[in-house]
């Protein structure tokens, strides 16, 4: 019976310890060509007025947080860790910096020596993604009005421990996402000809599953 119970103690103090590992997502940045999300674009090089335009769907934060969340669940399983966001804050004003280079807003933009200095956790990690346009393909012969777009994307996700020794590495690429259309054309707007493309576009929702298939495949 007492070798039974030290056997059970050894095995909770081993399981309170697993627990016991955290990770800090402090870097993770989503691109996308814009011609994969600009469902219209208008364009005049050497014009003084009115020079581009260009239209596109706005990325709900709803789910951006839940891109964020579903990401530090991945991460949590592969690590067999906890794993959270890390956000630096603004020593003077106590404000939290978000990321505004991706396309995806709102998630952590930092680098590691801010993270590590702020938090003291088993695993910093550092998340790039981009999804592109891949190989333009003609519909049309050599009429270059019609284009066709088959969106890729390359996903690379390190993970430093505290002394920034690389845990591990590993990097995916994906491109089974169909094909997107686009035609491009002229017209007169005020007297002047612009150049305009309409596109069919991925959508914010596209976006998050393309990334959180390739993530999960990775993992």
């Amino acid at each position: 019976m007492k070798y039974a119970l030290n056997t059970f103690l050894f095995l909770l103090v081993m399981l309170t310890a697993s627990a016991q590992k955290t990770g800090q997502i402090y870097y993770m940045q989503i691109a996308v060509d814009d011609e994969l999300v600009e469902n219209f674009n208008m364009s005049k090089e050497d014009g003084t007025f009115f020079t581009e335009y260009s239209e596109r769907d706005e990325f709900p934060q709803d789910l951006a947080d839940s891109v964020k969340k579903a990401t530090e669940h991945f991460l949590s399983q592969a690590l067999n860790a906890d794993v959270s966001s890390f956000y630096p804050k603004n020593n003077k004003f106590g404000v939290t910096f978000f990321g505004v280079d991706g396309y995806i807003p709102g998630l952590p933009e930092t680098n590691f020596k801010k993270a590590s200095e702020s938090t003291n956790s088993d695993y910093y990690i550092k998340i790039v993604g981009d999804i592109n346009s891949g190989n333009i393909r003609l519909n049309l012969g050599t009429d270059d009005r019609f284009k066709k777009y088959k969106p890729r994307i390359k996903l690379t996700v390190k993970v430093y421990d505290k002394n920034k020794n690389k845990v591990w590495k590993k990097k995916i690429k994906l491109k089974k996402f169909g094909e997107l259309n686009e035609y491009n054309g002229k017209m007169v707007v005020f007297g002047n000809m612009y150049d305009y493309s309409k596109s069919e576009t991925l959508s914010p929702l596209d976006i998050s599953m393309i990334y959180l298939t390739a993530l999960e495949e990775m993992l």
